[in-house]
């Protein structure tokens, strides 16, 4: 798949990693050139340091040809703009994080897949632990299905312990740690704490594996 992932934060560059490694073609755009530098280091993806409102950008990589667009931009309004430029030359799958709920609403309404709102997503998660149901949430599917990007929140049982010392699916891998209040790109030695959300990317077939892990 050509995919295109708008903002290289601890998100967009794990899944970067993911995404390369499984064979998909993977453009990342990004104002800040130390984020451009680290991911142009660490995957294959082409990295181009431009800022994400330049409409000239996705002429120049005719975006009309990707299969998949995903604005992952710490600003709201940056990826409103790349949701609707996605939209506007007709990218089938477009994805978005947003921190507010009206304008997710809003990007719901344009067409796009899944704008993830995070603090909806937190809530979301809390409730389901409150009222005993299943503390997993799908985000969105990759490779036709057979992967999906899931969120999980941790049971006490692995607080205090490190990433390293996770004994996950060989088909799942960690993307990212949500704290409540913003992405961490987690490293194996990153000590997992009461109310953090491994979000993570897995084979449908190894969902509940991770989440007995997890939870």
């Amino acid at each position: 798949m050509r995919i295109l992932i708008v903002g290289a934060g601890d998100v967009g560059k794990r899944l970067t990693k993911i995404l390369t490694k499984g064979g998909n073609e993977v453009v990342v755009i990004d104002r800040d050139k130390r984020a451009c530098d680290i991911v142009a280091g660490e995957t294959d993806a082409l990295v181009l340091n431009r800022e994400a409102t330049d409409l000239n950008v996705y002429e120049e990589i005719e975006i009309d040809k990707f299969d998949i667009v995903l604005a992952l931009t710490n600003r709201d309004e940056v990826n409103l703009f790349v949701c609707m430029v996605a939209k506007n030359y007709g990218v089938p799958r477009i994805i978005s994080l947003v921190e507010d709920e009206k304008i997710a609403e809003f990007m719901s309404g344009l067409g796009v897949e899944k704008p993830l709102c995070k603090p909806k997503l937190v809530a979301n998660t809390l409730s389901n632990i409150i009222e005993g149901r299943r503390g997993v949430a799908e985000i969105f599917e990759v490779e036709k299905g057979s992967f999906k990007i899931v969120a999980v929140d941790i049971g006490e049982h692995i607080v205090g312990k490190t990433l390293r010392e996770l004994n996950i699916p060989l088909r799942a891998k960690i993307i990212s740690v949500f704290n409540g209040e913003e992405f961490i790109d987690p490293d194996p030695d990153y000590t997992l704490k009461y109310g953090d959300m491994v979000i993570a990317l897995v084979h449908v077939d190894d969902i509940r594996r991770l989440e007995d892990t997890l939870r």
